[in-house]
C-alpha cells in the first residue's frame, strides 16, 4: 500500500531543522499588495469627497432656503463655506426668514441634495472636555484641515492657540488617567486621552468608525465648519428645490 501524498501547498518537511524568521524587507514585500489596495481605497474616497472642495461644479442646481435670525453676520461665513465646497455660481441673498442660497452642486450624487444644505446650516461649534467647564472651544482653534494618518486614514487637524495648549497641559497633569470628550455640534468624536502628548501645536480630531468614504466625509465636514464658523445663531434647512440649470445663467 502506497504512502499517502502530502496535502497540496503543505509546508516542506523540515527534517528537524528550524527556519530563520522572515526578514523585515520580505514582510514588507508580502504586505505590499494590501498596502497598495488600502492606498487605492483611500485615494478613491478622497477624490469622492474632496471633489467638492474647490472642484468643478457639474451637478444639479439647487435653491436652498435656510431659516435663521442672524442673516447679515452669517452671510460672509456661509459664502466662505460655499466657496470651499466648490459650489458653482453661488448666489446668496437675505430673505424674510433667513438666507436663500442658489448654487450648482459639485457632483452628480443625489446625496448632495441632503448633505450640502445640512452642512451649510451647521453651527460650527466645538467643545473639548466637560460641557460645563470645557478645556477649550471653537474660539481657541486657529485653523482646521483634513489630513491622512500613517495608515492613510483621514482625520481633522486642529491647530490650537496658546491658551488651549496650556489648558491641555494642565488637564494632563490633573487627570492623567482620564479622557477628554470632543463634540462638534451634535456629533460626538472619539475621546482623547489627556496623557497623549501634544505635538506641532495641535491635536487630531478623529472622525470615528465607518467605511473610509464616510470617515473622509466627516473629517472634511469638520474642517469646513470649524474653519468657517461658528455661525452666530442656529440655522435650519427650510426647503431645497431643484432649479433649471439655465436659471444660473445670465
Amino acid at each position: 500500500m502506497s504512502e499517502p501524498k502530502p496535502p497540496v501547498n503543505a509546508p516542506p518537511a523540515g527534517g528537524g531543522r528550524t527556519f530563520a524568521p522572515r526578514s523585515e524587507a520580505f514582510q514588507r514585500f508580502m504586505a505590499a499588495p494590501l498596502i497598495v489596495a488600502s492606498t487605492l481605497m483611500v485615494a478613491t474616497a478622497t477624490l469622492a469627497v474632496l471633489a467638492w472642495l474647490g472642484g468643478t461644479a457639474e451637478g444639479q442646481r439647487l435653491q436652498i432656503e435656510l431659516n435663521g435670525t442672524c442673516s447679515a453676520p452669517s452671510i460672509p461665513l456661509l459664502k466662505a463655506r460655499v466657496d470651499e465646497m466648490g459650489l458653482g455660481d453661488p448666489r446668496i441673498t437675505s430673505t424674510a426668514n433667513g438666507v436663500r442660497i442658489e448654487a450648482t452642486m459639485p457632483g452628480t450624487s443625489h446625496e448632495e441634495a441632503t448633505q450640502v444644505p445640512l452642512l451649510l446650516a451647521r453651527r460650527g461649534q466645538l467643545t473639548a472636555g466637560p460641557p460645563d467647564a470645557p478645556i477649550f472651544s471653537r474660539s481657541d482653534i486657529e485653523s482646521a484641515e483634513i489630513r491622512l494618518d500613517e495608515s492613510g486614514l483621514p482625520y481633522t487637524w486642529l491647530t490650537l492657540n496658546k491658551r488651549a495648549l496650556e489648558a491641555l497641559s494642565a488637564a494632563a497633569t490633573a487627570h492623567p488617567e482620564d479622557e477628554m470628550t470632543l463634540r462638534v455640534d451634535h456629533i460626538d468624536a472619539p475621546a482623547r486621552p489627556y496623557s497623549k502628548p501634544v505635538t506641532e501645536g495641535g491635536i487630531r480630531l478623529l472622525p470615528g468608525e465607518g467605511i473610509t468614504r464616510e470617515r473622509m466625509r466627516v473629517a472634511a465636514n469638520h474642517a469646513i465648519v470649524l474653519t468657517h464658523g461658528p455661525l452666530p445663531c442656529d440655522w435650519h434647512v427650510g426647503s431645497v428645490t431643484a432649479l433649471d440649470p439655465t436659471e444660473g445663467d445670465g
